[in-house]
């Protein structure tokens, strides 16, 4: 589950880095806002896949389904609800503020049009951001929680 987690949050990643600046061309095929939100579609997906594959390694671990990875035993001890509910508000204030600079900057206009090619690619952005910020945050709380009934299954057992 980890390979395809990375392949889709590098890929996605590198669309959105590399379209954010303006269209780019792969020979006359011209590529923009479309595929940015391919990209980041790629990134919210990858995103959970990886998630889901942090909860499953450490209940398989727990359960000895598959064995303790020196990855899964760092990570458990650095990654605390706090530090992601730090990290996801964090993730969700940023897409917030693009997404308030982006209807001040509409207010500015008189409400008028916009101009897609410009204004959607902040709009994408944004969402991207508050989209990883809310499943960061309730990620922790449910990886929290299951580091909580593990340990306490622990406690039991000796």
């Amino acid at each position: 589950m980890a390979l395809p987690a990375i392949l889709l949050i590098g890929i996605g990643s590198a669309l959105l880095l590399w379209l954010t600046a303006g269209p780019q061309f792969v020979g006359a095929i011209r590529l923009d806002v479309h595929m940015m939100i391919f990209g980041a579609m790629c990134v919210m997906v990858g995103y959970q896949i990886a998630a889901l594959w942090i909860f499953a390694e450490m209940f398989g671990s727990h359960t000895r389904i598959v064995p303790h990875t020196p990855f899964m035993m760092k990570l458990r001890k650095f990654y605390t609800l706090e530090r992601g509910m730090i990290i996801g508000l964090s993730q969700f204030v940023i897409g917030f503020g693009l997404g308030a600079y982006l209807l001040w900057f509409w207010y500015k206009t008189g409400f008028g049009l916009l101009n897609i090619e410009v204004t959607l690619r902040y709009a994408i952005w944004s969402l991207l951001l508050i989209g990883l910020g809310i499943q960061t945050m309730c990620s922790s709380f449910f990886y929290s929680f299951l580091m909580l009934t593990l340990s306490s299954s622990d406690d039991d057992e000796g």
